[in-house]
């Protein structure tokens, strides 16, 4: 069962789906989780294309089949999870030993500046490759510069065209917004603006903005993109090889990277911090709450566990105290 992606997503029923994504999974032999994608995927497909009706792709009797298809392939699932953790994961705390400028590091070329800020804008955003440049698979043009809108600490917006002067002259924003369009979580377009507050991201973004102004660059190009270079705009690989090259710098080894190494790094270092697992869902636009787990690796998924034991072990100990003193009654 040959079921292609460019046919009407509108025909599909609960029986089609079935049938392709079990063919799927049996000749391509996937993970359990990238066959939860490819329902993922069909389902926002199916919602864009203007659906109508209950969505055949979230029937009780494809969730069966994935979790039939999920147990069946238990042991080679996790050989390729194991596999797959030899590919970094870009954490906060990562980003922040291998940052061009850090003694040992190189820095300086508009080039560096912005792929900097490109990586810290995936990461702490937990942005997936395609919001951020171009994709071929959904048509979806590299984010432009007018896409982002900074704020003061007020939370009023500054104005698009930043004044004259050196970054480091005026106030450093609060946050920056930006406009992602649809995602596989929100197909219609509906969320806000994605919002990111965290310091370090905002310093490379406005540092960058800075200088692609300095350098003649326009509203409507592309964000990363160095304006009058012969190779200026940021790609995938580009990026990914220049994370694996600051890496080799700072640590003497040059690791494999990928697109998922800034979402899932992200996600890691919330796990790590014990956020909330719906401050988790929130933060990386996912619709369902267990998609944190499946990005997390099994060991920060254990150390939050611990987290947790141990937020369980003082709640106890802060109860056992008020007791106690409840019993000694005023002293």
């Amino acid at each position: 069962m040959r079921w292609r992606y460019d046919a009407d997503p509108r025909a599909v029923t609960v029986h089609r789906a079935a049938e392709w994504l079990a063919a799927a999974g049996q000749e391509r032999s996937l993970m359990a989780s990238s066959l939860r994608t490819y329902r993922s995927a069909l389902s926002t497909a199916w919602a864009i294309a203007g659906g109508i009706g209950s969505n055949p792709l979230q029937d009780a009797h494809i969730s069966r089949l994935l979790a039939g298809y999920r147990n069946t392939r238990a042991q080679q699932d996790l050989d390729a999870r194991n596999r797959r953790d030899d590919t970094i994961s870009l954490t906060v705390e990562l980003l922040a030993a291998i940052e061009p400028g850090a003694p040992g590091a190189r820095a300086g070329t508009p080039a560096d500046i912005m792929t900097w800020a490109a990586a810290c804008m995936l990461t702490f955003g937990l942005n997936r490759c395609g919001e951020i440049f171009r994709s071929t698979r959904t048509n979806r043009p590299a984010i432009r510069a007018d896409a982002v809108t900074f704020y003061d600490h007020a939370l009023s917006a500054l104005p698009r065209d930043l004044e004259e002067g050196n970054w480091q002259s005026r106030p450093l924003p609060g946050l920056y917004s930006v406009a992602l369009d649809r995602t596989k979580a929100d197909p219609e377009g509906r969320n806000l603006d994605q919002r990111i507050a965290a310091t370090p991201a905002v310093r490379a973004l406005w540092r960058w903005m800075h200088i692609r102004r300095d350098l003649g660059g326009r509203a409507d190009e592309p964000l990363f993109t160095v304006p009058g270079a012969s190779v200026s705009s940021l790609s995938r690989g580009r990026l990914f090889a220049a994370v694996a090259s600051w890496h080799e710098v700072v640590r003497g080894t040059a690791p494999k990277v990928s697109g998922k190494a800034f979402r899932r790094g992200g996600n890691q270092s919330l796990v790590a911090s014990g956020a909330p697992a719906t401050d988790m869902q929130h933060a990386g636009r996912w619709a369902s709450a267990g998609m944190p787990a499946v990005y997390s690796s099994t060991v920060a998924n254990e150390q939050r566990g611990l987290h947790v034991s141990r937020g369980l072990g003082q709640l106890y100990e802060t109860a056992a105290a008020a007791v106690a003193a409840a019993r000694r009654g005023p002293q």
